[in-house]
């Protein structure tokens, strides 16, 4: 029912995580060829480590190399926990230090997540850069955004867009490019 991420491209993707209705580890692989003129399948893949939905905007990488990062546990809590995916098994990586509703773009070496809640009901400006080990402080972002913002691009040519800011329940439509060094906010 709500997946917990996606990696990959148009003819081979993994999808993991999610509530059915409880969190759950389960991941699933899809692999289509442009030869073939049948359907595409799904298989069953690695587990997660840690059941979890909510994950932060999209995951990022590719379906044999990617990128699960936090999310929400169920009752009572959150993880910051990331985890990568080597196309059959999981293994745990650096500590996000945001744990949930961020947006998330790049590869599974090098990747950046911004906004979120970092661990209540607030929104965040923060961002931070992940380099396939650990997790480091990057610039701000111009306007706070939680609940997922989406996120496109790499670590260092990044497209943040949307979210919903909270205390304030408003939505928020602007725009923000990440060059590597700084967030700049785009008209229109």
């Amino acid at each position: 029912r709500t997946s917990g991420g996606a990696a990959g491209i148009q003819n081979s993707a993994v999808v993991f995580a999610g509530a059915n209705p409880s969190v759950t580890t389960t991941t699933e692989e899809l692999n289509q060829s442009a030869a073939v003129i049948t359907a595409a399948a799904w298989a069953a893949g690695g587990s997660l480590s840690t059941s979890r939905r909510s994950m932060h905007g999209g995951q990022c990488g590719l379906q044999d190399a990617g990128l699960a990062v936090g999310g929400f546990l169920g009752p009572p809590g959150r993880t910051g926990a990331s985890e990568e995916y080597d196309g059959s098994s999981w293994t745990s990586g650096g500590t996000a230090p945001t744990k949930s509703s961020r947006g998330l773009a790049g590869i599974q070496t090098a990747a950046i997540e911004f906004g979120g809640l970092p661990s209540g009901p607030a929104s965040t400006n923060t961002s931070s850069v992940y380099d396939g080990s650990s997790w480091t402080s990057a610039p701000t972002l111009n306007n706070s955004r939680g609940y997922t913002p989406t996120g496109g691009g790499t670590s260092t040519a990044t497209i943040a867009m949307g979210g919903y800011a909270v205390p304030g329940d408003n939505y928020v439509t602007v725009t923000e490019y990440f060059n590597g060094s700084a967030w700049t906010a785009q008209a229109g």
